[in-house]
């Protein structure tokens, strides 16, 4: 059984893996409509990163490179692998 302490490290490298996961998919090309999608989907999940919806770009302003699908599995993993909140 861990201890307190183990549990509370535990969980601190699962969130710091969470938002280099989030940050990655910033990096790619996430639009501000996606992140919307993303905390309508997900609340507990995505609505921590709402503060950064206006930094941004919108999918408007985003020339379609065909990314998107990749962009859209690595959300689709990124939600899959992370537990509740």
């Amino acid at each position: 059984m861990p201890t307190q302490v183990q549990l509370f490290y535990q969980e601190q490298r699962r969130i710091g893996r969470v938002d280099r996961q989030f940050l990655s998919l910033v990096h790619d090309g996430l639009t501000r409509e996606e992140l919307d999608r993303c905390i309508q989907r997900r609340p507990q999940l995505w609505s921590r990163y709402s503060s950064y919806r206006h930094l941004l770009p919108t999918s408007a302003s985003v020339p379609d490179s065909g990314s998107q699908s990749a962009l859209t599995r690595q959300i689709n993993h990124m939600e899959s692998s992370s537990h509740e909140l």
